[in-house]
């Protein structure tokens, strides 16, 4: 059996994150779990960039909302609620780097 290298994990990781935004699915509780999981492999930057990008997300889906664009960006309330919590896990983590 082949070892993952740090840059495919890198590249797994990112991708799954990407990948999850939106989907009403197990998905949005997957890529967080997947990510803590597998944190090792990233290094501060990489996680401060998978932050940022779920801020983003979260950003995205606020402004939709308001606007009455769309109201499910992020997907459904528990999926929001999902990456709300992966956001703040990741700062806490990100703290402690």
């Amino acid at each position: 059996m082949n070892k993952v290298e740090r840059n495919d994990m890198w590249t797994l990781l990112l991708s799954t994150v990407r990948y999850s935004f939106g989907r009403r699915t197990y998905m949005s509780s997957l890529a967080p779990e997947l990510v803590f999981r597998y944190k090792d492999y990233l290094s501060k930057g990489q996680l401060q960039q998978i932050k940022e990008e779920v801020e983003k997300e979260i950003n995205c889906h606020k402004v939709m909302e308001e606007e009455h664009i769309q109201k499910d960006w992020l997907g459904h309330k528990c999926d929001v609620l999902s990456w709300v919590k992966f956001k703040n896990d990741l700062e806490e983590l990100l703290k402690g780097k």
